[in-house]
């Protein structure tokens, strides 16, 4: 019993002596969020959720090969490629990127060449819109582009062009593929 009663003594006192304790208020800052219309690319993450742009050209080393890149770099083709919501509005060929408060698309543009197979370089800004994705058929251009109607693609190594005629880079080896949704 004595020993109970020194432990209760001695949480009483425990709690006179901080509640004897001055009180100190502690200055705030409020940091303002700065709102902008444009998202954080370091923060953006592919959504996996969609059917992935495939090579569909039998026999040849890119066959079944997905669609897949990054802002300012080339079209690829990769055992396993964007898997997400793809944009053809207006023409355009985007990839949906988004992160917790922003939704944007990546968007595959076609490069000026001299020669017949033009670079497809990704990118945040849609330049390109004449692309044409048909249900059941083959990806390629309208017949209003600057090549005309296009369904070819060349594959080098895994960069992936836009084939209109028959040049091919030099010292590459290089396949003729097509590609559809799926």
């Amino acid at each position: 019993m004595f020993r109970l009663s020194v432990l209760a003594l001695a949480l009483l006192s425990s709690f006179a002596f901080v509640a004897a304790l001055p009180t100190t208020t502690v200055p705030t800052t409020t940091v303002a969020t700065p709102t902008t219309s444009s998202c954080t690319v370091g923060g953006l993450k592919p959504r996996a959720t969609g059917l992935p742009i495939v090579a569909v050209t039998p026999n040849t080393p890119v066959y079944k090969l997905e669609v897949y890149g990054s802002a300012g770099g080339p079209g690829t083709l990769v055992p396993f490629g964007f898997h997400q919501g793809w944009s053809f509005a207006n023409g355009g060929w985007g990839a949906l990127f988004w992160s917790f408060s922003c939704t944007r698309y990546l968007y595959l543009n076609v490069e000026a060449s001299e020669y017949s197979y033009k670079p497809l370089i990704w990118s945040w800004t849609k330049v390109t819109n004449y692309w044409t994705f048909p249900y059941g058929a083959d990806i390629g251009t309208t017949s209003a582009s600057p090549f005309g109607a296009v369904t070819n693609f060349l594959a080098c190594g895994t960069t992936l062009y836009l084939q209109t005629g028959t040049d091919v880079p030099a010292g590459q080896t290089c396949v003729l593929t097509k590609l559809r949704i799926g």
